[in-house]
């Protein structure tokens, strides 16, 4: 259980394909990656923000609600406010086990935090 690490464990080490794809205290990671919920009229793709130059750990849509978790960045909450106006826009806690499986999808797509 990816949660009970968290209680136990303060570092994580990802690798990928036998190398070393990310390092870090779970601390740090949880400020280099932010989770949003928005509701937009106009469709949220991962690739149209990829394009864009942000790091998009995961994009999931449920009902109307999109949840991104993005690779924290200059200039996101703004782009996206101006893009897609959003009728709902927040920023909210990311899980532990979020967290991980977020890392574990930016090493799969060789997306490395700067």
């Amino acid at each position: 259980n990816i949660d009970s690490i968290q209680r136990i464990a303060d570092s994580l080490t990802i690798l990928y394909r036998g190398q070393l794809s990310e390092q870090n205290n779970l601390s740090d990671m949880s400020e280099e990656l932010v989770k949003y919920q928005l509701i937009s009229a106009q469709e949220i793709r991962a690739e149209d923000l990829e394009k864009l130059g942000y790091r998009i750990a995961s994009c999931h849509t449920s009902g109307s609600i999109v949840s991104l978790i993005v690779v924290k960045k200059e200039g996101f909450e703004e782009d996206i406010k101006q893009l897609y106006s959003p009728t709902l826009f927040e920023k909210v806690p990311l899980e532990g086990s979020e967290l991980v499986t977020a890392e574990m999808m930016l090493a799969r797509k060789g997306a490395r935090h700067e």
